[in-house]
């Protein structure tokens, strides 16, 4: 097997980063398998954990091999991507084949930017490399996607035609809507 000879960062034998990022990526998970309604922004904060804890992972992994590095990158990619696909889905609507194009595209060129960083400059990168895309998932999905998952997901829809309707006063209960 190929293996990359990349310096390593020294880091103390037990820092706490990596219990830290455990507990930030499974916290929001947990606390949203509670709820019956299950809403996309309770997964969200869980998302930079877990890109953080799969950096540290690599990091601190005995052999680091061009499969890996290939699989982080492809998975930086996907995060990415799927992002970019989330509205779509939740409008039950397949993007316009251009826009296809144009995911497909900025997928590839992500997953090579972060194949190219790692192999360049070492695994002191590899924080940097799945901070990129997850920054640009999580500000799609707090600026231009929150109208859509705000439309498709949350009871203000419901709200507002109840005020439309002049019903608006008082408690409405609601079962599985």
């Amino acid at each position: 097997m190929l293996t990359l000879s990349l310096q390593r960062p020294r880091r103390p034998a037990d820092d706490g980063l990596s219990s830290f990022l455990f507990l930030w990526a499974l916290v929001p998970i947990i606390f949203s398998a509670f709820p019956a309604q299950k809403l996309p922004g309770y997964i969200l904060p869980a998302i930079p954990a877990a890109t953080l804890l799969t950096a540290d992972y690599l990091t601190v992994s005995s052999t680091l091999s061009r499969v890996k590095i290939a699989l982080h990158s492809l998975l930086c990619a996907i995060l990415l991507v799927t992002a970019l696909i989330i509205p779509f889905v939740m409008m039950k609507q397949a993007p316009p084949f251009a826009l296809q194009i144009g995911m497909t595209f900025t997928g590839a060129l992500i997953a090579i930017m972060v194949l190219l960083m790692v192999r360049r400059e070492g695994i002191r990168v590899l924080h940097f490399c799945n901070s990129g895309p997850t920054i640009l998932a999580m500000a799609f999905l707090l600026r231009p996607a929150a109208a859509t998952i705000d439309r498709t997901q949350s009871a203000r829809a419901v709200q507002a035609r109840l005020v439309e309707l002049g019903a608006a006063q008082g408690t409405w209960p609601f079962y599985h809507v």
